[in-house]
């Protein structure tokens, strides 16, 4: 009945389609089924043949070493993790390990650790990843090259990112520009009503999309600007809020000036029909 129960569970072992090992404490190994050695490419006479750890990749053989001293001391270690090893071609491939510490009657501890190759899936993540990246630096060199300032505020009103013309416009780097407080980019005239709008944009009001502000430039004086302000969504942007700065101070000034050529006109017109009434 012994030897028949051992056949079923090696046949249910053989048939894992995770690479299974036992080793000892030491790392030596002690049992492979036939995906462990079909994974690594060997053999089953020289999987068990080889030295402790010598499958595991050098760079990843402290950890897993680590692990098996602690687990073997009863220290608490990772169930699963990832590390890379070697086949015998010289292949690297990234596994999930799950590794329990087992003990039958009349044999010493071991370590029974399954092992998923995980290789297609770490690259199509890398992939992602780098495809992330590139798509990433391509919408950033896009909006660095805008004319116009864009800035993405926080619901709390810091600046999570700016293009140059966003800083530029109040005299400061990007860099420095990510660091000032609401205080220091907008106007005194402005600080109290920019920031109700922020916090009424945030919790969903319904505000004008497109409004005048004035900014406060590195050396105090007010910048006019045309703003384009949007509440963003998805992708870990909830909350947020996307600014588009149109800098119309000269337009501003003219108007100023045309306001103030206006009254002068108008005083004086009132003068002379004073002056003729007398």
């Amino acid at each position: 009945a012994q030897q028949a129960e051992t056949a079923r569970l090696r046949r249910i072992l053989d048939n894992f389609r995770s690479g299974v090992a036992i080793y000892d404490l030491e790392g030596w190994p002690r049992f492979c089924n036939p995906a462990m050695v079909e994974m690594l490419g060997y053999s089953v006479e020289e999987f068990l043949s080889g030295q402790p750890f010598q499958h595991i990749h050098p760079d990843d053989r402290e950890i897993v070493s680590t692990y098996a001293a602690l687990r073997a001391a009863g220290e608490p270690v990772p169930d699963r993790y990832r590390v890379r090893m070697v086949r015998k071609d010289g292949t690297v491939i990234v596994v999930d390990r799950s590794a329990t510490l087992v003990a039958s009657p009349g044999e010493p501890p071991a370590v029974l650790v399954e092992h998923r190759d995980v290789t297609e899936e770490v690259r199509l993540a890398e992939r992602e990843a780098a495809a992330q990246r590139e798509e990433t630096e391509r919408l950033r060199a896009l909006l660095d090259s805008f004319q116009s300032g864009i800035a993405i505020i926080h619901p709390d009103g810091r600046v999570l990112y700016c293009n140059p013309a966003m800083a530029e416009m109040t005299g400061y780097t990007p860099e420095e520009y990510l660091h000032l407080s609401i205080e220091e980019r907008i106007h005194p005239l402005d600080v109290d009503r920019l920031r109700t709008m922020l916090h009424q944009r945030v919790a969903g009001v319904d505000l004008p999309n497109r409004y005048r502000a004035r900014l406060r430039h590195r050396d105090g004086r007010p910048v006019w600007v045309e703003r384009s302000s949007r509440r963003l969504s998805g992708a870990g942007w909830d909350g947020m809020i996307l600014l588009e700065n149109v800098d119309i101070t000269a337009r501003v000034l003219a108007e100023e000036r045309e306001a103030a050529i206006q009254r002068e006109e108008r005083e004086r017109i009132e003068r002379i029909l004073d002056t003729l009434q007398n």
